[in-house]
């Protein structure tokens, strides 16, 4: 069981996975993340929490940079140590290039889950990814790329 935390300057996803299965899913502001996760972490018992992680690249960079970073040392303070998947390590890892954008990793994970119809399917007969959009699949994707990380 793994909680995985897609961070942002004020809201953030959080994705629970065991054994490749979506648990729980979740996205709302920072403030209601703490209360989700003070919840969902000790009901859950997960062997880890994975925090994506920011990189410096070299360019300047604003306010909602410094803002996801207090986050993250929030979360991390909460329920840390929290491991650290940075955004490069997850697209090579999900995608095989760091060149890789956000519609390449979705795709990379609908892959991994079987194909579009299989993966996602519809309202009557839904998949495993029904219902995960927007900052969902990044926390998807770390708490994909933690797992696999930690099962190597």
């Amino acid at each position: 069981m793994i909680v995985a935390i897609d961070p942002g300057p004020t809201g953030s996803a959080i994705v629970v996975l065991a054994k490749e299965q979506i648990r729980s899913s979740w996205f709302g502001s920072n403030t209601q993340a703490l209360e989700i996760l003070s919840l969902w972490v000790p009901a859950y018992s997960p062997r880890f929490a994975a925090i994506e992680w920011y990189e410096s690249f070299g360019m300047r960079v604003g306010s909602e940079v410094f803002d996801t970073v207090y986050w993250i040392g929030r979360f991390d303070q909460e329920f840390g140590p929290l491991l650290r998947i940075g955004r490069k390590e997850l697209k090579i890892h999900l995608c095989g290039t760091s060149a890789a954008n956000d519609a390449d990793v979705r795709a990379a994970l609908i892959a991994r889950y079987g194909g579009k119809k299989t993966a996602i399917g519809n309202k009557k007969e839904p998949g495993p990814l029904y219902g995960i959009k927007g900052h969902l699949w990044s926390a998807l994707a770390v708490a994909v790329t933690a797992n696999d990380k930690e099962n190597t």
